[in-house]
């Protein structure tokens, strides 16, 4: 005799509760079909971080945790905001995770914690974009602070829109017109890997695409036309490229002046 699969049990009861009229309970039982795996998900989500929190105090977990917490990604922020009152000193102060954008200049970033309230403060803005630190000093009334505002913003937001504004990525092009380097960075470098140089518009607009949108493109461009846009390639190409990054929501920020590096090599 064959065994009933737990799909044929569910579908034959269903099917009695539609010959028995019996709307109030059918609407029950599929509400708890839904409603069920959703919650069980995020009571397995919640007790994976705590595990991980535990982790984060053992010097020999330590960063491997801090990594695993973050790969969990946005399903783990409300798990890690009602956990996130956590004060106890971690281990080792340094801590890194690796840089998920394809054009960012070093593998890993590397972020400071003193406790486990900061790294998961580190977590949350990387997933979710918010920033609720005061910047004025780390102490325990600027991290209740801090808690507050996680909080707070779990209480407003819709699960399904926490991580709507993710933690803005910084870009910059280098040189032109000619070669044109695009890295993740804040400034520039130094020294350029010859991986980030391009050399057409097309190549930039292409690897352009690969930045997530919100992402801000900064430049200083080493020339200008007759006009005073900036020269990408050749003349021309900027209101082309302006529009390119304005339909892709990049935002492209035109510094004046010329970089203190305007070679790539």
């Amino acid at each position: 005799m064959r065994p009933i699969s737990k799909r044929a049990t569910i579908k034959t009861f269903l099917g009695v509760l539609r010959m028995n009229r019996s709307v109030p309970l059918l609407v029950s039982v599929i509400s708890l079909f839904t409603v069920f795996p959703a919650r069980c998900g995020a009571a397995v989500t919640d007790k994976r971080v705590a595990v991980l929190i535990e982790r984060m105090l053992k010097a020999d977990t330590e960063q491997k945790a801090f990594s695993d917490l973050d790969a969990l990604g946005c399903a783990a922020v409300p798990a890690i905001i009602r956990r996130m009152d956590d004060r106890r000193t971690l281990p080792d102060l340094n801590l890194f995770l690796r840089n998920e954008s394809p054009y960012a200049f070093r593998d890993m970033q590397p972020f400071g914690a003193i406790e486990v309230v900061d790294a998961l403060t580190i977590i949350l803005h990387r997933r979710t974009g918010q920033d609720f630190w005061s910047r004025t000093g780390a102490t325990d009334e600027e991290r209740t602070k801090t808690i507050q505002g996680w909080r707070g913003f779990l209480k407003s937001t819709p699960a399904p829109h926490l991580c709507d504004s993710p933690q803005a990525v910084n870009c910059t092009l280098d040189g032109g017109p000619g070669e044109i380097a695009l890295y993740q960075a804040d400034g520039y470098l130094s020294y350029v890997p010859p991986k980030f140089v391009v050399q057409s518009l097309e190549e930039l607009e292409r690897r352009v695409r690969q930045i997530p949108p919100g992402a801000k493109l900064h430049w200083q461009p080493c020339k200008r036309d007759s006009s005073g846009k900036p020269i990408l390639f050749s003349d021309g190409e900027y209101d082309h490229f302006e529009k390119f990054c304005r339909v892709h929501k990049i935002e492209l920020f035109i510094s004046p002046g010329q970089p203190s590096n305007g070679k790539s090599g």
